[in-house]
């Protein structure tokens, strides 16, 4: 009784704690069906699990093995898999395997390349011994019967002939030559062309020697080898001569490829042939200059209707675009547009790259990067033409993207590279397309232009990951990568965001002072350094962003204390002794801009030391050494005024001034250089330069405009001057500023009203009818 009081005690406690859920009775259900009328599932019975445990029948037994026989039969009587596992993934690999890269075909030629030499070798050995055994045996007719029996049971008559060791023997071609000479003048001394030919040896055996002949830089005996063939009547082959324009062509000898060209080609130039024409031509221009030569020659084939190849073609137009002239430059773009229009409306992958890579620093255009026109041709390679891009295109189309600075087209160049190295992988997972330097420069070109120091700074990490990992050999931390980091931080705008913000108990961390040009004893820099070294390598980089300016400049000094640890005065003056490089106009342009934006308490030490880089950069400018750009002229004598001005020498100023205008007076802005005649816009349907223009003469700029000084250049100078009262400096410099900017609108007046220059006669390639010399 007492337990179950105390039961039912503890059930109607535990009830009433919730009364809402107090437990119910179930309501009964019929019989096989549970509470909510669903099936209720039985419990297997004892009398079912004995059933099932039973034996299977006899019968039953019997089909079932009748059954197991029979598959085992038909098995044995099937063939077996085709293919393996470890078949079908290397089948499986090879349908959706990527290209090889560039860097192989250069090594399979060069490969190609000893194994040619190596058969030619084995060739003109074998012409060399078959004509030495001729020699001997007309020896033999000549000689008495006792004689010849004599040479013939001779111990060394019998033996072979050594061969030429091409190792040791400085010209064994010559041995041959010396052969087939003696040969012709046994058959017919009197004739220099045989009337009946005589084959002394076979077409493929004189290009190997012809080929021997190049190897040991004898040219003369090479042309020989023509001589030879064209006296016993063997007809002279295009890859023969093509071998003896490479050498002339190579070697920039414009007189003797032609020579060659017009004495022994007997039809129309091959494709090889006029790209070793054009390359002469090419390589026998000076640097920097534009190769009108080369651009008269490509016409004149195209005149003849025999339009070169289309490597042709991208050799000059990337010659053209390594000038730096905005002449140049256009006429690149008319050529290409040219070459679709007379002779290959498809460009290849190759020059693609190279047009793209031009969008992303057109020197004719007043903008800095075209990325719109970079991505049409990307579109109409990848997609109209289905051309495979490479690491290179991707590279291009990227650059131009980032140049741009606009944000739409930075992220599109982002965009890119993910899908560069995601789109393309093997069948292992494997990306194809590796990023190298120029991914990483072109993304960090993009990712400086608008700030953004979180890409800057993954971009960073995934460079020495690449290094780490060896994935790409050519990939590196270099000057160029820390140029454009530093160039990220400049231009990084911390957006605090308080919930990002690290804690700290510190409230304020003692900043060093930005490096000064103030001479200090190398005592104190290698105190400095040295104090400074263990609490900056104590310092690490954080997960996130800087939020603030402090921490920022506490990153960049990390970085800089990493790379440079010397005030800048010194590091100017001893880094060129130590690379051993000279210095350049532009390395005094840079240094002198350093100085005017020295801090307020170094600007006396930055005087100092400007004006003793301005000597030096006077005498360097005399020496000659180097063409320097006229805006290059320009921008060191603006720094040198406006650090003179800040720091209150208003007469020296006005002094350089004044020289300045005496060595580049305003009178030598009006008058332009001349109109080449390959720039003529005339309409016309044939003429030596291109049919169809992407470029008109309003788009390109004016690249050889004199030094000038211009108002903003001079404003510093101006405000000094009306500071103190200085009525006649101010008028000096009104009237410059006035002379140079009425000298240049005369200049763009002559500019538009200017024509073309007659056309020179240039070395054209010989009629195809021409007789041979």
């Amino acid at each position: 009784m007492q337990e179950a009081a105390s039961a039912s005690g503890s059930v109607s406690s535990r009830i009433t704690l919730y009364p809402h859920l107090q437990a119910k009775p179930l309501p009964k259900t019929r019989k096989g069906k549970g509470p909510l009328g669903g099936l209720q599932v039985r419990a297997l019975k004892d009398k079912q699990s004995k059933e099932i445990s039973r034996p299977l029948p006899v019968e039953l037994a019997e089909r079932v093995e009748k059954l197991t026989e029979v598959a085992a039969n038909l098995e044995a009587t099937m063939d077996p898999p085709t293919f393996t596992e470890e078949e079908l993934q290397l089948l499986y690999q090879d349908i959706i395997c990527e290209p090889s890269p560039g860097p192989l075909k250069q090594e399979t030629s060069t490969i190609e390349l000893n194994e040619q030499l190596a058969n030619d070798a084995v060739l003109v050995d074998a012409a060399y011994h078959r004509l030495q055994e001729q020699l001997v045996s007309e020896s033999d007719l000549e000689d008495s019967p006792f004689i010849r029996a004599l040479r013939a049971n001779t111990p060394s008559m019998t033996q072979p002939f050594p061969t030429i060791d091409f190792a040791t023997h400085s010209q064994p071609h010559r041995t041959l030559l010396a052969q087939v000479e003696a040969f012709l003048r046994r058959v017919d001394p009197s004739t220099s062309t045989l009337s009946i030919p005589v084959v002394v040896m076979s077409i493929e055996e004189w290009q190997a020697l012809i080929r021997i002949s190049l190897h040991s830089n004898d040219i003369k005996g090479a042309e020989e080898c023509l001589v030879l063939m064209k006296r016993t009547g063997i007809p002279i082959t295009a890859e023969a001569v093509t071998d003896i324009i490479y050498y002339h062509a190579n070697n920039a000898d414009i007189a003797e490829t032609e020579r060659i060209i017009n004495t022994y080609m007997t039809g129309p130039a091959t494709d090889r042939q006029q790209h070793l024409h054009v390359r002469a031509h090419l390589r026998a221009t000076p640097p920097n200059t534009i190769p009108e030569s080369a651009l008269a020659v490509l016409h004149a084939y195209e005149a003849k209707s025999n339009p070169p190849a289309m490597n042709t073609y991208t050799s000059v137009i990337t010659t053209l675009f390594s000038v730096r002239d905005s002449i140049a430059n256009a006429q690149a773009w008319d050529l290409y547009t040219h070459m679709r229009y007379v002779a290959h409306p498809t460009p290849d992958p190759f020059l693609y790259t190279v047009m793209i890579r031009a969008c992303a620093s057109p020197t004719f255009s007043s903008r800095v990067a075209e990325p719109e026109r970079a991505l049409d041709l990307w579109t109409e390679m990848t997609v109209d033409h289905n051309m495979r891009p490479t690491v290179a295109t991707y590279n291009a189309v990227i650059l131009a993207c980032a140049r741009s600075g606009t944000k739409t087209y930075i992220n599109e160049g982002f965009r890119l590279a993910k899908e560069m190295i995601e789109s393309h992988k093997d069948a292992n997972g494997v990306p194809t397309y590796v990023p190298d330097q120029q991914t990483f420069c072109a993304l960090l070109e993009g990712a400086k232009r608008i700030g953004d120091l979180n890409r800057t700074r993954w971009i960073l990490a995934k460079i020495g990951n690449v290094m780490m990992e060896n994935r790409s050999p050519d990939t590196s931390i270099n000057e160029e990568v820390m140029m454009h980091a530093f160039h990220t931080y400049a231009s990084y705008n911390p957006p605090f965001k308080r919930e990002l913000a690290p804690l700290s108990d510190v409230a304020k961390e003692d900043h060093q002072p930005a490096p000064s040009f103030t001479s200090t004893s190398p005592t104190d820099t290698k105190s400095n350094t040295k104090a400074r070294a263990p609490a900056l390598e104590s310092i690490s980089f954080a997960h996130i962003a800087p939020q603030s300016r402090g921490e920022v400049l506490a990153e960049v000094d990390i970085l800089f204390h990493r790379s440079i640890s010397e005030p800048a005065r010194e590091l100017f003056n001893t880094v060129f002794e130590k690379a051993g490089v000279e210095r350049s106009a532009r390395s005094y342009k840079e240094a002198l801009e350093r100085c005017l934006y020295a801090p307020k308490r170094d600007r006396e030490d930055a005087l100092v030391f400007a004006r003793e880089l301005f000597a030096e950069y006077s005498s360097y400018d005399i020496s000659g050494k180097e063409v320097v750009n006229a805006r290059t002229i320009e921008q060191v004598h603006t720094a040198f005024i406006r650090l003179l001005a800040i720091t209150k020498n208003e007469r020296e100023a006005s002094e350089r001034v004044k020289a300045f205008v005496a060595k580049y007076p305003p009178a030598a802005l009006r008058q332009p250089d001349p109109k080449p005649a390959m720039r003529s816009t005339r309409t016309s349907l044939f003429a030596a330069r291109p049919l169809v223009r992407m470029s008109s003469i309003v788009e390109v700029p004016d690249s050889h405009v004199p030094p000038m000084l211009l108002f903003n250049d001079l404003d510093v100078l101006h405000h000094r001057f009306v500071h103190i009262g200085d009525t006649a400096g101010i008028a000096y410099i009104k009237y410059v500023c006035k002379a140079y900017e009425w000298a240049l609108r005369v200049r763009r007046d002559e500019t538009f009203r200017s024509k073309p220059l007659v056309a020179q006669s240039a070395s054209e390639p010989r009629e195809e009818d021409e007789q041979n010399l």
